[in-house]
């Protein structure tokens, strides 16, 4: 239910132009997939993450778990360029700048205007990595979350 109200916001606000006063954006050039794993998160490899595609956005999900519960729901959505909006789109309220932990990256986290699970996204080449918390996870862990299945991703 999350992530069918995260797409459609997405998907029904997308306007993937250039990003307002921030850094240039690059083309990815490594597919569009997640990682089995992000740090402690784990998802079922026998879980299909197939992409959908409206109005050339392409967007998958999938959820990962910890310590055998679930714990977040990853969202990656291709292209986007400007973080702040994809946010926006996402129906995240309470938005700020949220550096990563150990790196010069930064997410944007929020709370979901439907159901106050805090997200944290970050952006790579064009492609936003969106982590919710289903466990009242802090915000610099959901952004670690993100940084880690973003990098592991584009590798």
């Amino acid at each position: 239910m999350i992530v069918a109200f995260i797409l459609s916001w997405i998907f029904s606000n997308d306007d993937s132009s250039a990003p307002e006063n921030g850094p240039t954006v690059h083309a990815a050039t490594w597919p569009l997939q997640l990682p089995q794993g992000a740090g402690s998160y784990t998802r079922d490899p026998n879980t299909a993450t197939n992409p959908t595609t409206k109005d050339g956005t392409t967007t998958l999900s999938a959820t990962y778990a910890k310590d055998n519960q679930d714990a977040v729901i990853v969202l990656m959505s291709r292209p986007t360029t400007d973080l702040k909006k994809f946010m926006n789109d996402a129906a995240m309220n309470s938005v700020t700048i949220q550096p990563v932990t150990g790196t010069s990256t930064k997410a944007m986290c929020g709370t979901s205007l439907d159901n106050n699970n805090t997200s944290c996204a970050v952006l790579k080449d064009d492609t936003a990595v969106l982590a919710v918390g289903l466990l009242d996870q802090s915000r610099p862990e959901l952004a670690g979350v993100a940084n880690s299945v973003a990098e592991q991703a584009a590798q």
